[in-house]
């Protein structure tokens, strides 16, 4: 997958490496050079096990060839690996739009996508800007719906601003292609996050993985599903597992899996999985947050305050965080500092959206139980995300065994237990 493939750019590393970090006998090893229009790009498919060279080939082209290259190179590996290829004629690569800079921007918005981060604004730009370029480019528009969903859930935007435009968009890709993974992962995510519409949530990420065996995304948004709303905790791990399996380097997918091992209970698995993630990403401020809030949970709350101070500071101070510091002070009795976070997230939310779930959370900390079920009961006229992992995820601790929770839970209409 691209994000494990792109872990080996740079300095040259063996090819024993490489084939042992991926689990696979074979590498696809080359180099792309661009001056003004024209591309050269030297490819070589070799043999792990004893460095042979199967096959090499140059290409001297120019950009708006890029399509027909990427073809060209997956007919010759197949044929050199003896793959079945099912028709001569048939295309390998099938250009999902004519415009090649919508292509490139289309890329540069899945790439700040996954960095989860305040790049999703760019994310979302990019999307605009390639669908401006090319009005049926359907990947675009699950790439901008997909944009709104986590927007939203990482409380950058007020989702109901943009679950409006996250569903023109889904519906205007389905319209398009119907029969796209990308497009109904898009869907599926969206139904899940934003809508709390469990039964088009479960049927669209699973006709994606239907799709695309190897969409690690519908994969990992199914795993969150099956776990934290349907409770099926054993099939939701394996999908995440298999997200991983196809993607090995991708710290997103290593840290989703220690959370999903967290919403069922493996806390141990979770530890592992989160300090791998960690290590993948040392910027990346979601590893630490889920590891301090699991530290904290196990009674470990001194050991938490290191990774989520980190989170704070990696984050800029985002509310995930400093609710998740607050509830670790509160564990320690500082209540001073929980009343600390408390003022700055209040001044912050008179200037500023910030999600309800998170100042809830530090209003329980503070022990005002009370006033947290009031702002839980806004979260979900707000359809405030992080509610859909209110029932397993260690976050909520403070307020999931108090009766008032089954309230919240009708209202995000989860299943019947």
């Amino acid at each position: 997958a691209r994000t494990s493939s792109f872990a080996f750019r740079g300095p040259a590393i063996e090819l024993s490496e490489v084939g042992a970090k991926l689990k696979v006998a074979t590498v696809l090893e080359g180099s792309v050079r661009k001056a003004g229009n024209r591309l050269r790009i030297s490819v070589q498919l070799v043999k792990v096990a004893d460095g042979y060279h199967l096959w090499s080939e140059q290409y001297d082209r120019e950009m708006p060839d890029v399509f027909a290259i990427q073809d060209e190179i997956a007919r010759a590996i197949a044929t050199r690996l003896q793959v079945a290829l099912g028709g001569d004629e048939a295309p390998l690569v099938t250009p999902a739009t004519g415009n090649l800079d919508a292509y490139h921007l289309y890329l540069k918005g899945r790439y700040y996508l996954a960095q989860r981060s305040l790049a999703l604004k760019k994310a979302l730009e990019c999307f605009h800007q390639a669908i401006a370029l090319d009005p049926n480019y359907a990947l675009a528009y699950a790439g901008f719906a997909d944009g709104c969903t986590i927007l939203a859930e990482y409380g950058f935007a007020p989702p109901n601003e943009v679950r409006p435009k996250a569903r023109a968009a889904v519906e205007k890709a389905l319209s398009l292609a119907p029969d796209l993974a990308e497009v109904h992962c898009a869907a599926g995510a969206l139904s899940f996050i934003c809508d709390w519409d469990w039964d088009r949530a479960s049927r669209d990420l699973r006709r994606a993985v239907e799709l695309n065996p190897r969409s690690v995304a519908a994969r990992q948004w199914l795993s969150y599903y099956l776990v934290f709303v349907e409770g099926r905790f054993e099939e939701g791990i394996a999908q995440a597992r298999r997200a991983v399996d196809l993607d090995p380097l991708a710290p997103l997918l290593v840290m989703q899996l220690g959370m999903t091992l967290m919403g069922a209970g493996r806390y141990e698995e979770a530890e592992a999985k989160l300090l791998r993630a960690g290590a993948l990403a040392p910027t990346m401020f979601l590893p630490t947050i889920h590891l301090g809030l699991l530290y904290n949970h196990l009674g470990r709350s001194d050991e938490a305050i290191a990774p989520l101070e980190v989170a704070v500071t990696a984050s800029g101070r985002h509310p995930w965080t400093l609710a998740a510091l607050a509830v670790c002070y509160g564990s320690l009795g500082k209540l001073a500092d929980v009343e600390a976070i408390s003022d700055e997230l209040n001044a912050r939310a008179r200037r500023e959206f910030v999600q309800s779930v998170p100042l809830a959370i530090v209003a329980a900390s503070r022990g005002h139980v009370d006033a947290a079920f009031e702002l839980l009961e806004r979260a979900c006229t707000e359809h405030d995300g992080i509610l859909v992992y209110s029932k397993r995820y260690p976050f909520l601790r403070l307020l999931q065994t108090d009766p008032r929770i089954e309230r919240i839970h009708r209202c995000v209409g989860f299943p019947a237990s």
